[in-house]
């Protein structure tokens, strides 16, 4: 199930909600330590993909200082 992220908006505090992707957006909450319900608002970041490297794209895959020069030769035939 998915994760999202909210702030509550008296407090600037955020949270971590598991709910499934067809429920509506929450608008309030009870907040955690208070249990008082509180106006909240959904966060918007980018996904995370597991798995994946974050690799500048300026970065060259094939020609890598870090290998031998064999190595560096033989990945440009």
């Amino acid at each position: 199930m998915p994760h999202y992220t909210y702030k509550f908006i008296d407090t600037d505090e955020t949270v971590t909600v598991y709910q499934p992707m067809s429920d509506d957006a929450l608008t309030e909450m009870a907040h955690p330590k208070s249990g008082k319900i509180m106006d909240v608002k959904k966060i918007f970041s980018a996904p995370t993909i597991k798995g994946k490297a974050n690799v500048p794209a300026t970065e060259s895959h094939v020609n890598n200082p870090t290998r031998s020069s064999l190595w560096n030769s033989a990945q440009q035939s």
